[in-house]
Order: structure tokens, then sequence, then C-alpha cells
């Protein structure tokens, strides 16, 4: 294998240098939530440093461990491939592997230079959690040092969207109310101003929020006048939404439910639009305890024992609109 070095203007993403800053990303992503995890674990070390240093651990144990984490994960800013692959695709000459990870670095590219995009239907809703994006780390004028992109992109502290405007040729706003400042209590961040209502008096764009899952979330029945999830018994009746996706490694499409999380999953490469409905029997029905409520479905087509949770922190989530009590 050859190794070509090439000098490239200073200052150009574009140049040349967008895949080494592209890794160069992905390593301080790793490393950030390495440090985070590390400093909440080792509180009473007796060490004075700052925690962004609790990476490298004993023996360099973490650090390898990022590496691993690195070359072997699935990577969807070069086309939901993992890097040593396309490394291997370099050295032996495959050309497709490499023309997939370009197309895809380009396409990443061009969607973070261009204008924001937002479906309706990915819109927060009134009761949902998000954090803040991280105003020390995006406020900066000048380039931002490695240690302040070590930091936190995103707010500890955690908040309810409480109201949202919407615009015919721009994505919505939003106004917020304190959850949680993050350290178990509700102080409000000193950058997070309030009417005496305790509703946010500044309006936060959609691309400045980021979605948390969690149980915490209020009821949507109660901040948008939703119904709440239909209560089903054994034996009753339902309709249940299906989507075509494309598995990894898979050539041809196969159904499964809608559930709310498909475009999180990395085993799905392929989502198509558009929803098929199947009808179903009610087998069993849980409204409480553990992970509950949640229900499994007979479909009529034989396919059995399919599980729908209605709590929205479960994996197999369906949110109202995917489904219906016939």
């Amino acid at each position: 294998m050859e190794v070509e070095w090439r000098v490239v203007p200073a200052g150009n993403p574009n140049a040349g240098a967008g895949q080494v800053e592209n890794s160069n990303k992905q390593i301080r992503n790793i490393l950030r939530r390495i440090a985070q995890a590390n400093r909440e674990t080792n509180q009473n070390d007796g060490k004075q440093k700052p925690w962004q240093s609790y990476w490298y651990g004993p023996q360099a144990i973490y650090f390898k461990q990022m590496q691993k984490l690195i070359n072997e994960r699935f990577d969807n800013s070069i086309g939901r491939l993992r890097p040593i692959k396309v490394f291997e695709a370099y050295r032996d000459g495959n050309q497709a592997i490499i023309q997939k990870s370009k197309d895809a670095l380009v396409g990443d590219a061009s969607k973070r230079r261009g204008p924001s995009h937002v479906k309706p239907e990915n819109y927060f809703k009134p009761g949902q959690l998000v954090r803040r994006i991280n105003t020390h780390y995006a406020g900066k004028q000048t380039i931002r040092s490695n240690m302040d992109k070590q930091g936190n992109r995103y707010s500890l502290s955690t908040y309810l969207i409480h109201s949202i405007k919407k615009y015919a040729d721009a994505p919505p706003t939003y106004r917020l109310t304190l959850h949680s400042d993050g350290k178990g209590g509700m102080r409000e961040p000193s950058d997070f101003k309030t009417d005496h209502g305790g509703v946010s008096t500044n309006i936060y764009r959609h691309d400045d929020l980021i979605r948390v899952i969690a149980q915490e979330e209020a009821p949507q029945d109660m901040m948008s006048n939703q119904p709440p999830p239909a209560q089903f018994a054994v034996g009753e009746r339902i309709r249940v939404a299906w989507k075509r996706v494309r598995y990894n490694g898979q050539a041809q499409d196969d159904l499964t439910v809608a559930y709310a999380n498909l475009d999180q999953r990395d085993d799905i490469s392929i989502i198509r639009g558009g929803e098929e409905w199947f009808d179903g029997t009610v087998t069993l029905a849980r409204n409480r305890g553990p992970g509950a409520p949640y229900i499994h479905v007979d479909f009529d087509d034989g396919t059995n024992d399919v599980r729908l949770s209605f709590l929205a922190s479960s994996v197999n989530y369906v949110q109202p609109d995917a489904y219906e009590k016939l």
C-alpha cells in the first residue's frame, strides 16, 4: 500500500482535510463520552485534574477501548460502514466501498452546509424532554480549542417543550420549561431566563435542541390535548402500521412494525416511505408493572407475539398515529 502526502491550504475543510477532520470529530465524541463516564465514577479519587483527562486509563485501557469503538462501529458519515472496512478497502483497492464512503462524505458535508430541513412529523411535541446546545460551545466567535471541543455539546440540564411555533418556510421554534438542572435539583442555569410562570423568555430553534428519550416525559394527553394510549384487553382487535425496511447485509426489504425508533437503529440501512396496515388480536395486555403499558399481538397473516409498547422510553414504543383500536 502506498501512502501519499499532500499539503493542502490551511483553513479550507474542503481541500482534502475533511476526512481527517471527520475522524478527529469521531475521536472527540468517543473521548468525551468516556471522560464523562469516568468523571462520574472517579469523583473521590483525590486527584485535582480536569474531567476531560479521564480518558486514557491505567495501562491505556480506555484509550484501547476508544480505538476499538472508533474502528469497528458503524459510521453514518461514511455510508453506514465500519471505518476499519473502509481502511481495508483502500488497502485492497475495493473501489465499490471507496466510492460509497466518498459519496457519503460529500452528502454529509452538503447537508451540514445547506439549509435546514425538518419534516413536520419530526417536530418536537409539547411535553417532550430535550437538552439545549451548550452556549459556551456554540457561542464562541473564534476557533474552538481542543479542550472546548472536549466539553459537553449539549446541556446537562433537561427541559420540557412548553410550546411550539410553526412557520410555512422555516423550521419551528420553541419555548421551554426547566425539567432538571442535571444535578438532581431544579436550579435554573444562569443563561436560561424565564418569566414568572417558569417559561423561557428566549425562543429556541429546532437545531439548538436534542431529544431525550426517558420515562420522565409528561403524558401527551396532558401537554397537547392528545388522547392517552388506548387501553387494551386480551381478545380485542387492533390495526397497526408497518414499514418496509432494508436490514444491513440483506438484498431484499422486510416488513416491521412502525416503531418510533426505526430511524435510530444501527441494523437498518433503508426505511421506505409509506405504511402498510395489518389487523391483529391482543393476546397479552400489561397496564401495570415494569415496562408497562404494553401488549402482545397475533396478526391475521400469521405473525405472532409482536410486542407493542406505549412507554416512550421503550425500544418497542409505537406512537398514537401508528395504531388504532378496532
